[in-house]
């Protein structure tokens, strides 16, 4: 129903609202943040909701790029495709980090891979399913496995096509 949607909606807001604030306020880290913002959720009043955002500046988006909805219920999703649909030798930004498993995040925390960062992508060695990625002033490429690849949203340089 309608009436369940927004009360979804505004349920997504408190969770990504209460992750960014414990990221940004309380120093926690990726992979603690999401079972601590679920027994959050339930408990905090619409009007701490509000203050946190009003503190955090209204951020469009959580510490995984996941969108965070307005309080009109508005969201607005970052143009993204999984790495795993993006070809070798292009250059992408991350926009959005599967949150779904806190090992991996923490993989990604320990070797920089955040929102807003740029990677230039590789072929790993052959028939591996692997590909490299190299945060741009990195001296260091990162090899990806297919759970990896596929937990990173990036966007992809205009001029750039995927899957090639």
């Amino acid at each position: 129903t309608e009436s369940g949607r927004r009360y979804a909606v505004q349920m997504v807001r408190r969770h990504r609202l209460l992750e960014t604030f414990l990221v940004e306020v309380l120093g926690y880290s990726w992979d603690q943040v999401h079972d601590e913002a679920e027994n959050l959720e339930h408990a905090v009043s619409d009007f701490m909701v509000e203050r946190i955002d009003e503190l955090l500046e209204f951020p469009s988006r959580d510490p995984h790029g996941d969108p965070i909805p307005s309080a009109s219920g508005a969201v607005d999703s970052p143009a993204a495709v999984p790495l795993s649909d993006v070809g070798a030798g292009q250059d992408v930004s991350i926009e959005r980090i599967s949150d779904e498993d806190p090992q991996m995040l923490k993989f990604f925390e320990d070797h920089g891979f955040c929102i807003g960062k740029n990677l230039s992508i590789s072929q790993g060695a052959p028939f591996s399913g692997v590909l490299e990625a190299r945060i741009s002033g990195a001296k260091e490429s990162v090899l990806l496995g297919a759970a990896a690849v596929k937990a990173l949203y990036v966007s992809i340089d205009s001029q750039d096509a995927i899957g090639s």
